[in-house]
């Protein structure tokens, strides 16, 4: 998954991306990708600075224990 900036109003958001081109799916683009993208830069930041709520969410991020699609660890 990544959100790629087009501007300060703009962004898309694709998921299920890998190494064979033109793979993935658009799901989100416009002006709600760039408060995603915000949202993300946002709570990434405070995770940084130790602060609650970004540690709370990233922690999550990076420990899902399940994994609904794309090949994950098999790779």
């Amino acid at each position: 998954m990544f959100a790629t900036s087009l501007g300060p109003h703009d962004a898309c958001f694709v998921v299920a991306a890998n190494h064979v081109p033109k793979s993935g799916n658009m799901v989100l683009w416009g002006i709600l990708s760039a408060y995603q993208k915000e949202l993300i830069e946002t709570t990434k930041v405070d995770e940084c600075k130790m602060g609650w709520i970004g540690l709370a969410i990233w922690h999550f991020v990076h420990h899902t224990p399940v994994h609904l699609w794309g090949a994950g660890r098999f790779q």
